[in-house]
């Protein structure tokens, strides 16, 4: 998830309330259950602090999404001044409904519920043409309520002849070449149809599914790139989108994000040695600071709860602006004050690591992407840097 788009949120001035509704399930029950969730969220803010205006605007956007889809896809909700500054969907659990009014937005549970802004396919294909199901997050980018849809679409090309027959006359072979030619032709047009697909929805892989033949003559006719990102799978082999099916795509996707969660690792671990790589929240503080980091790396979520790693949540000193971070009060007044004394004037506040983290990575462009607790990573933070940062005395 590129950061910059919530920069805006983070230069709206203080204090300001963000809520989450945590994702779950739609039932009959949900108008009621989303109306109850939010008031119990509204009185908590009101009782910190927060002034009924703002209360009052978030929870019109919460009310103004139809309950149902709440209930399924969850909402994060920043309001200030009495207005709403962002809203969207969540991917992922947030670690349940909860709300802060503080002087910054707390986006790291919305960053790590929705990093990862890849989309997938699933092409189960025949002779005779295919189904195809995209998944994943939506194009629409940051503050489109609306998770990432399921796309169904089917093609279909001709459908005679498409049966072989026995034999080996003259007539039987010329009706078993022009099988073998309608299908080549269908394949063509499945194919033409996944380029079209993997450039409009930007898809990050496809799992092509059905027939061993069909499949092969599907691939050919792909471009090399596309190729590329094309997965193959035999749990189904029918003409429809079979549960079958989705499950071999959750498999292919669990595949190609641990593959990828293990790319940005290796990665990590081999530019340290350059200084373009850093772990631990010294030194991924000491590089926001100077600008110097492209991609951020956080440790994910507990799968169980939803909840951030305890590491992540540690506070820090934070000031007015988003590269004004350090450990401590007393390291900011000394990097960022002319005195550099206990007594200098600068406005500090505290904050959890990682919400100051993509607050300065938000301001410097940065990438944010989401790795599992086996990484290791220490402080569960770690960065790929643009530059290796100067040492600060």
């Amino acid at each position: 998830m590129r950061l910059s788009p919530l920069n805006q949120i983070f230069e709206r001035p203080g204090p300001i309330v963000t809520a989450y509704l945590e994702p779950g399930v739609a039932d009959a029950t949900s108008e009621t259950s989303v109306d109850l969730r939010w008031r119990a969220l509204a009185e908590q803010l009101v009782a910190e602090g927060a002034d009924e205006p703002t209360v009052d605007a978030a929870g019109k956007a919460v009310n103004g999404q139809p309950p149902g889809r709440t209930a399924a896809e969850g909402m994060v909700v920043v309001a200030a001044g009495g207005e709403v500054l962002f809203t969207d969907s969540l991917h992922g659990p947030v670690g349940g409904d909860h709300a802060s009014w503080a002087p910054l937005p707390h986006l790291a549970a919305y960053v790590r519920a929705n990093a990862d802004t890849r989309r997938y396919g699933v092409v189960v294909v025949d002779s005779s043409g295919a189904d195809f199901v995209v998944r994943g997050a939506p194009t629409s980018g940051h503050g489109e309520s609306g998770r990432g849809e399921e796309g169904h679409a089917q093609v279909r090309g001709e459908q005679r002849p498409l049966h072989k027959v026995r034999g080996a006359g003259l007539s039987n072979r010329r009706m078993q070449n022009a099988v073998e030619e309608t299908a080549d032709r269908n394949a063509k047009l499945v194919a033409d149809n996944i380029v079209r697909l993997v450039d409009s929805a930007r898809l990050s892989s496809v799992l092509l599914v059905g027939a061993v033949e069909a499949r092969s003559r599907v691939v050919h006719h792909l471009p090399h790139g596309v190729q590329d990102l094309v997965r193959t799978s035999d749990r189904a082999g029918s003409g429809d989108v079979s549960a079958e099916a989705e499950s071999a795509l959750d498999d292919a996707v669990a595949e190609i994000e641990r593959l990828i969660q293990d790319n940005l690792v290796e990665r990590l671990r081999g530019r340290m040695s350059a200084g373009t790589g850093v772990e631990g929240a010294a030194d991924v503080l000491q590089a926001l600071r100077q600008g110097a980091v492209d991609t951020l790396l956080l440790t994910e979520e507990d799968p169980d709860n939803g909840t951030a790693p305890e590491a992540s949540r540690r506070k820090i000193a934070i000031g007015t602006g988003a590269a004004e971070l350090a450990s401590d009060a007393a390291e900011l007044r000394r990097l960022f004050t002319a005195g550099g004394t206990a007594d200098s004037d600068v406005s500090i506040s505290e904050e959890a690591l990682d919400e100051a983290l993509i607050r300065a990575g938000a301001a410097s462009d940065a990438v944010a992407e989401v790795v599992s607790a086996e990484a290791g990573l220490r402080d569960g933070v770690g960065a790929l840097l643009r530059f290796a940062p100067a040492e600060q005395a």
